[in-house]
C-alpha cells in the first residue's frame, strides 16, 4: 500500500474485522485479496476439520509465503547479476531514505 491512504475500510479476515488505511486504488484489491484468504481458510476447515480456525489461518498464511518466496526466487534466477545488483542498490538507498 504505497499510495497515500485515503479512505479507510474494513476487512473480514478468518470472521475478525481489521480496519485499513486505504488509497482508493487498492480498496478493491485489498478486499480481494482479503476474500481469497477467506476462501482457503475455509478450504482448509473443509479438509482438515479436526483444526481450528486458528491453524487454518496459519496454514493459508504458509501457503501465501511460500508461493511468494517460489516466485520471487524464480525472479532472482532470470535476472542478470548486473540487474540483480542495481536492484540490491536501490533497496539499500530506499531503505535508508525510510530509516
Amino acid at each position: 500500500m504505497s499510495e497515500k491512504p485515503d479512505k479507510s475500510i474494513k476487512v473480514n479476515i478468518a470472521g475478525r474485522f481489521y480496519p485499513l488505511k486505504v488509497s482508493t486504488n487498492e480498496e478493491s484489491l485489498v478486499k480481494d485479496v482479503a476474500n481469497e484468504v477467506n476462501d482457503k481458510v475455509k478450504a482448509f476447515q473443509m479438509r482438515y476439520t479436526n483444526k481450528d480456525q486458528q491453524d487454518c489461518l496459519s496454514m493459508a498464511l504458509l501457503t501465501y509465503a511460500v508461493d511468494y518466496y517460489k516466485n520471487d526466487s524464480n525472479a532472482e534466477t532470470k535476472e542478470s547479476p548486473l540487474l540483480k545488483a542495481r536492484l540490491d542498490k536501490l533497496d539499500a538507498i530506499l531503505n535508508n531514505a525510510l530509516d
